[in-house]
């Protein structure tokens, strides 16, 4: 498991890594930085949980 911040969200489609990432206002994709190595990755809200 990772843990991070959302640095942004995403509400079009959007080019990263290579990838075109698909997004839409009710699908929207979050980038999320690593807190361990500040690496930032796209995912959707289903593959994240928020820890307080």
């Amino acid at each position: 498991m990772s843990y991070g911040t959302i640095i942004k969200i995403h509400i079009k489609d959007f080019d990263y890594e290579g990838y075109t990432h698909h997004a839409n206002e009710k699908d929207p994709q979050y980038g999320f930085k690593s807190s361990k190595t500040d690496y930032i990755a796209a995912h959707k809200r289903t593959a994240l949980t928020k820890v307080k």
